[in-house]
This record gives structure tokens, C-alpha cells and sequence, in this order.
């Protein structure tokens, strides 16, 4: 009976954590991926001070924003242009009119033959520059 309840413990833990999750923003133009594919990709690769940050409803102040672009070129051949930004939400004094302001930055371009080497690329983008950022 005890293992039971801290089966149930750890699975209410587990979703309470993905609920304060980070908010990604993905936006798709082309035939390689899916955004809610993407989105769902980025955030269980997603590492460092960045996985921390908490979700838009949950009280968040940042969002990451995903772009790819993917056009077909030949038989195998796809070129993309995948952008990440770190942003923050800015309200404007006196107006109150809110906006997203890009902190941090990073983007890579190329071809790949099919969708497995395009989630790569973004795999490697998140590794390498995203997990390396930290919300100001």
C-alpha cells in the first residue's frame, strides 16, 4: 500500500512539474515538422536555466520562440532556417500595452535530406546556445 501511495505522490510531482513547464512558442512554415510536434520536441530537449523558467500561466515572465522554415529543393534535399529567441514579456508604462522583447538570440541554416536530421539541428541548437542562456 505504501509503494501505492508514493506511486501516486511521484506521478501528482512529475505533473505538477510540467504544468509550471516552460512556454514554447512554435511556429512552422514548410513541410518538415508540425508545430505542435516541434513544440512538444523543444520541451523535453530543452536543458539549463532556460528549462526552469516557469510557464505564461503560471506567473512566467519569458517564453521561447521557435521558428523553422523548411522549403523543398529536390529529391531529398530540404533547405531550413530554424531561429530561437529567449523573450520577455515588457508592459508598457502609462499604456499598458504589452509586447515580447528578444533577450537572447540564436539561429542555424543549411539543407537536410528528411525531418530526423532537421530535429537534429534544433536538438543541437538547444544543446549548444539555448541551454547556455539565462533569463536577466
Amino acid at each position: 500500500m505504501t509503494r501505492i501511495i508514493h506511486a501516486f505522490t511521484l506521478g501528482l510531482l512529475l505533473n505538477t512539474g510540467s504544468a509550471l513547464a516552460l512556454t514554447v512558442e512554435a511556429a512552422v512554415d514548410g513541410p518538415l515538422l508540425k508545430p505542435d510536434s516541434l513544440r512538444q520536441f523543444v520541451k523535453q530537449k530543452v536543458t539549463g536555466a532556460v528549462a526552469g523558467i516557469a510557464d505564461i500561466d503560471q506567473g512566467g515572465r519569458h517564453r521561447l520562440r521557435v521558428l523553422v522554415t523548411t522549403k523543398y529543393l529536390e529529391p531529398s534535399s530540404y533547405s531550413y532556417l530554424v531561429e530561437m529567441q529567449l523573450q520577455r514579456r515588457v508592459v508598457e508604462e502609462g499604456s499598458g500595452r504589452a509586447y515580447w522583447a528578444s533577450i537572447k538570440t540564436g539561429s542555424s541554416w543549411g539543407t537536410v535530406p528528411s525531418e530526423t536530421e532537421l530535429r537534429q539541428v534544433v536538438f543541437e541548437l538547444l544543446e549548444k546556445r539555448v541551454a547556455t542562456w539565462a533569463p536577466d
